[in-house]
């Protein structure tokens, strides 16, 4: 016997469902990537001697500007681009609270190089582009709640 067309509600929950497990991927990839930053600054932070109470690392506005990016992103080349590429990057090694050095591989690297390659890693393990941009979102919501002390997760 034919098959018959799926009803609109069915396609309509298969959707949803591939939705809320994409979601779900994406805060996990997120959380992971928190972690692994949080880890790069902590070394950075004991590497230079700066008590945990003392601000260090890129403020929360600087977090604000990259979740703006993020926001204004379609493409995940684009969003790269305006993170750290050119004179108007948002992320510069030099730059105030990026320029902190850590070690990493065997070498003296700043933060904005470590976070560079840590969103590079994330890039390559989203299942699309849109995923890749909705977990720098989540990324930057979370360091810049950790700058303002409170904690999300």
């Amino acid at each position: 016997r034919p098959e018959r067309p799926q009803s609109a509600l069915i396609t309509w929950l298969e959707d949803r469902r591939q939705d809320e497990q994409a979601a779900d991927e994406g805060r996990d990839q997120s959380a992971g990537l928190v972690r692994a930053w949080r880890a790069a600054l902590n070394s950075a932070r004991s590497l230079q001697g700066v008590p945990v109470e003392k601000d260090f690392g890129p403020s929360a506005a600087q977090w604000g500007r990259v979740m703006e990016a993020a926001n204004q992103s379609d493409k995940a080349d684009e969003l790269m681009e305006r993170l750290f590429q050119g004179n108007a990057a948002i992320i510069k090694p030099g730059a105030e609270g990026w320029q902190e050095q850590l070690a990493w591989q065997q070498e003296m690297v700043p933060l904005a190089t470590r976070l560079q390659q840590l969103l590079e890693e994330a890039r390559e393990e989203a299942a699309t582009e849109r995923s890749f941009i909705r977990v720098i979102r989540q990324f930057a919501h979370q360091c810049q709640a950790d700058c303002s002390g409170r904690s999300t997760q």
